[in-house]
C-alpha cells in the first residue's frame, strides 16, 4: 500500500522539471563543453541536472521510509503479542531487533 498508492501517486503528481529551466539546461551544457562544441550532450551537464532534481525527491523519499518503518514497528508489535504473550524475553528481544 506504502508503494503502490503513497509513492507512486506522489511520483506521479511529481513534476520533473520543476526548478529547472531552459537557461538553466544552457548553462549547465557550456559550462561543461569548454571552449570547443560537442556533438553530444557531455555527461558533467546531464549529471549536475540530474542530481539537483533527484535532490527534490529526498522529502517524498524520506517520508516513504518513515512510513515503512511505522508500518514494520506496527506488524512486529502485533505479531509479537499474539504469539509471544507467554516468552517475555523473547517477545522483548523480537521487538528490540524488529524496530532497531
Amino acid at each position: 500500500y506504502i508503494f503502490q498508492n503513497t509513492f507512486g501517486n506522489a511520483l506521479e503528481e511529481f513534476d520533473p522539471m520543476t526548478g529547472l529551466t531552459l537557461s538553466d539546461v544552457r548553462h549547465a551544457v557550456r559550462n561543461s563543453m569548454g571552449t570547443r562544441p560537442s556533438l553530444f550532450l557531455p555527461e558533467m551537464a546531464f549529471e549536475l541536472l540530474v542530481k539537483r532534481q533527484i535532490g527534490l525527491l529526498r522529502d517524498l523519499c524520506l517520508r516513504v521510509v518513515d512510513l515503512s518503518y511505522d508500518e514494520l514497528a506496527n506488524t512486529i508489535s502485533v505479531a509479537c503479542a499474539r504469539h509471544f504473550e507467554r516468552f517475555d524475553n523473547l517477545k522483548n528481544e523480537a521487538m528490540t531487533a524488529g524496530i532497531n
